[in-house]
């Protein structure tokens, strides 16, 4: 995971926009984890970084997870 993190450092528009149109997810971002592409991490781009909120499995139920506030 550390080699993805790194990568999203590097060019963090690299990750796809996440379709959606509830306003708390506006700006979220996915991403395939490197040597697990079943594995997504979402993460929003801020000023000089980027947050990451979840990593996940890609078949989980993604709504129901976004309904929980992510853990810092």
């Amino acid at each position: 995971m550390e080699r993805t993190f790194q990568e999203l450092a590097r060019h963090p528009d690299s990750g796809a926009p996440y379709p959606t149109r509830n306003r708390k997810l506006q700006g979220l971002r996915m991403f395939p984890v490197s040597d697990f592409p079943n594995y997504l991490v979402f993460y929003r781009v801020e000023t000089a970084s980027i947050r990451i909120l979840y990593v996940t499995h890609g078949a989980r139920h993604l709504l129901r997870l976004f309904r929980r506030e992510p853990r810092e």
